[in-house]
């Protein structure tokens, strides 16, 4: 008797308004993913891979929205104004969340979200067109000494400022970030000679196999296993100078937990898709790796740590 009265409660407890869990209808509308850069740009086009297979995993549209600026403020701005329901992704570097947080006036930090997963490494590095006399950052700051001239490069985000103020002051040269909004602008500066070089985190690729631009520098502990001929900074004589930066989807810490890990496996299973993974190789010029909620927000947490030492270092 007492077992069927349970078993009647239980069915009278899915009856009742408010009762099921708000993710069991989950999504039950579109979701959108509020992307920190501008259309035509690496982050834009992993947005765009992923979302497309995350539509089948979800059964519902995904919608990218494009919110280029301050290498992902704009984006992570635009999302704290939207409810936390799950229906609201971001997607940025995951420098946005790190090293901007300790080098800019942020209104937001790593703990306001959760890290649903992280699609792609970034072959971060520099780059010029490949008439230019130099063939390394090394060449090109003595060029830049010996010509007693300032340089100049066009800058998207926070961080390439940080590495180009410290090499210009070790070295005892002006290095001028000229700001612009996404990617292409920065093909369009360095194409256009506009500028003297330019930083991209693989755009610049195409261009390299191309034979229009040169590798200069990569920023990761490890040399890129898509240029291994191409030094990093350290190795060029500036060994605080190292970086490893991801694309990273997150979402409000406060939106409900089943919500977060619906979309985090769902984002993981997108990520593996042959699809993504070759659109992120080509295309935006990433390393196709995917790290799930747990080893995003493992990596982000160490990242932010060694930042933070590496800035009391640099000041020193």
């Amino acid at each position: 008797m007492k077992h069927a009265v349970r078993v009647c409660l239980l069915f009278l407890s899915f009856l009742l308004p408010g009762a099921n869990p708000a993710s069991a209808a989950f999504p039950d509308r579109p979701v959108t993913i509020v992307v920190g850069f501008a259309a035509g740009g690496a982050g834009d086009i992993i947005a765009r891979s992923v979302g497309l297979e995350l539509e089948k995993e979800l059964g519902q549209p995904v919608v990218i929205v494009n919110k280029g600026g301050s290498g992902g403020a704009l984006a992570i701005g635009d999302a704290l104004t939207r409810p936390a329901d799950g229906y609201t992704i971001v997607g940025t570097i995951s420098a946005a969340l790190t090293l901007d947080t300790l080098t800019a006036k942020t209104r937001y930090s790593l703990a306001d979200f959760s890290l649903l997963g992280m699609t792609g490494v970034y072959q971060e590095g520099f780059f010029c067109l490949a008439d230019k006399p130099w063939k390394s950052m090394k060449e090109l700051v003595a060029w830049a000494k010996r010509e007693n001239r300032a340089l100049s490069y066009p800058s998207s985000v926070v961080f390439d400022k940080l590495i180009t103020r410290y090499i210009g002051e070790k070295e005892g040269i002006e290095i001028r970030a000229v700001p612009v909004q996404g990617g292409a602008a920065i093909i369009s500066s360095v194409l256009g000679g506009h500028t003297d070089f330019g930083y991209g985190g693989g755009f610049q690729s195409s261009y390299v196999k191309a034979g229009k631009m040169r590798h200069l520098a990569g920023i990761g502990r490890q040399r890129s296993p898509y240029a291994p001929d191409v030094p990093t900074l350290a190795e060029e004589g500036w060994p605080l100078l190292v970086f490893d930066n991801y694309f990273a989807f997150y979402a409000s810490k406060k939106v409900p937990a089943e919500i977060l890990t619906r979309l985090s496996e769902a984002l993981v299973r997108a990520g593996s898709q042959p699809s993504v993974q070759q659109a992120l190789a080509g295309k935006a010029g990433v390393y196709p790796a995917v790290f799930n909620a747990a080893e995003s927000t493992k990596i982000l947490e160490e990242s932010l740590v060694r930042y933070r030492n590496m800035l009391e270092e640099m000041k020193k």
